[in-house]
């Protein structure tokens, strides 16, 4: 235990109107540090008292304009007291610590070594009485004017703020129309207090008794917002100037803005008439070079459209849901501007886009008329006899997962089998697809032959696994499969849709 006497010491208390005050027992330098930095040891509090061992130092400084920064260093005497051994005025920061005032910093710690006796406070600062403010300003409590003598100065030299006497705050009344936090009626602006704000948000209650719920007053519909850009209306397709419209806001969190007409629409300008609703797309790629357009005005097509602007008809042709989105077959009446969007964040507008960056297209349809829609509607129900048939073909004459009584023979005895038969290929797909080789459990070709009670199936062999020595027709897999009444129902079927075949 240290045996070195220890001194009461009462801290200097801090000039008047000085700015951040601050005092610190020295017990060594960093001199790489700018300013007041280059002291490093014990805060001490300007005005307490504490136990002090004789030698220590103690650095202060009052600020009390920006050309006024007093520096003082003042000892611990042997006999208990506290005396200036430098007091010293500057007019910049960059003097305040300079060379002098460290070199005499330098030199008392080198005479006066610290001890590790850190200062022990005593007993705190005396609480200065507050003092009125000489100027006028704002209550840093209710944030009111605050006329000049009439309210009181807080807190520590330095850091002082103007309140109102206890009391005298005036209540906080809300400047702007909001609910009651306690019946959540409506209280217009002025007619309720304020309350602590929760999270940054200040709440609004009646001043007084909530009215009955009866009584109380519907807040009003929320203020519409002018389009700071041109759209298109979507109650008339048309286009809509800057700030000619209303801007209606998404349905959903992250949906788009809509546009429409400010009142009723205006005749139309060779322009459709009639709801409209969004559609979009994405293509990947970089930004250069910036596309023109994705679609063709008056363009017919399918497509997926967003409905929370309005419910697409139950009659709307070619109408079909796909997990809860509308497709239909429609006109496209206009286009917005493309932008490029970069995948920073995974959040994408369009599912073409997720995990990449590129073009996001974004425009409005209008319902394809009967005449609009016949030929689409016409070629869709081909394609959907089609993708029966084939769908008849996988299943009946699947060749990797053939039905029993499918027969397989080896190459010698296959060739036998077709002696004197005369093949005739059977198409099973659409012509433009025949070039396509096929994969999977399609099977590349078909055949059959009169007098015959099976048809043939052909694949080529190559692919992942399988093994080259079941080549039995050339480098392709025959498969014979049993002429039943279903294989000869989809044969009759086939030739009907697609032809007799052709001979081998």
């Amino acid at each position: 235990m240290s045996t070195i006497p220890l001194h009461e010491i009462e801290i200097p208390a801090a000039e008047d109107g000085a700015v951040k005050p601050w005092r610190k027992r020295l017990e060594a330098l960093d001199e790489t540090k700018r300013g007041g930095y280059v002291c490093v040891g014990s805060w001490v509090e300007p005005g307490a008292v504490y136990r002090l061992p004789a030698g220590a130092l103690i650095v202060g400084v009052d600020r009390t304009s920006e050309t006024a920064r007093r520096v003082r260093l003042w000892r611990v005497t042997t006999k208990g007291e506290l005396t200036a051994t430098r007091d010293s005025v500057f007019k910049s920061y960059a003097a305040e610590f300079g060379d002098g005032v460290r070199k005499t910093l330098r030199s008392a710690l080198d005479k006066y070594p610290p001890t590790h006796q850190g200062p022990q406070l005593v007993r705190a600062a005396a609480p200065q009485a507050p003092q009125p403010n000489e100027r006028a300003d704002h209550c840093a409590l209710c944030r009111r004017p605050v006329p000049a003598g009439a309210g009181l100065l807080v807190g520590k030299p330095g850091s002082r703020e103007v309140q109102h006497k206890p009391g005298e705050c005036p209540p906080l009344r809300n400047e702007r129309g909001q609910r009651c936090s306690a019946c959540g009626g409506w209280v217009e602006p002025g007619d309720g207090l304020l309350s602590s704000p929760i999270e940054g948000v200040w709440n609004v209650r009646h001043d007084g008794t909530c009215p009955p719920e009866a009584e109380r007053q519907a807040p009003p519909p929320p203020p519409r917002r002018r389009n700071e850009r041109a759209g298109t209306c979507v109650r008339c397709g048309q286009d809509v100037a800057e700030l000619d419209g209303w801007l209606i806001p998404p349905a959903a969190v992250g949906g788009s803005w809509s546009v429409e007409h400010d009142g009723e629409c205006p005749p139309p300008a060779d322009q459709h008439t009639g709801p409209t609703w969004r559609i979009t797309a994405g293509v990947p790629g970089r930004y250069e070079p910036v596309p023109s357009s994705y679609w063709t005005l008056g363009q017919v097509g399918r497509f997926e459209v967003y409905e929370w602007e309005q419910p697409v008809p139950e009659d709307a042709p070619g109408l079909v849901r796909v997990h809860g989105m509308p497709s239909l077959i429609g006109v496209v009446v206009s286009e917005e501007r493309p932008w490029y969007s970069r995948d920073e964040d995974g959040d994408s507008p369009s599912d073409d886009l997720i995990g990449e960056s590129g073009w996001f297209f974004s425009g409005r349809v209008r319902l394809a008329t009967e005449e609009e829609a016949a030929p689409l509607l016409a070629e869709e129900g081909e394609a959907a006899i089609d993708r029966a048939l084939g769908a008849r073909v996988r299943l009946v004459l699947s060749w990797r997962y053939p039905r029993e009584g499918a027969r397989y023979l080896p190459a010698d005895e296959l060739a036998q089998e077709l002696a004197d038969v005369e093949l005739v290929e059977l198409r099973t797909r659409p012509a433009a697809e025949c070039t396509a080789i096929g994969r999977g459990l399609y099977p590349e070709r078909v055949w059959i032959a009169e007098g015959r009670d099976w048809v043939m199936t052909t694949a080529h062999n190559g692919m992942d696994g399988d093994d080259w020595s079941l080549s039995n027709w050339g480098r392709e897999i025959a498969l014979l499969h049993p002429m039943t009444d279903e294989l000869r129902r989809l044969v009759d079927d086939l030739t009907a849709r697609y032809g007799a075949g052709t001979a081998a």
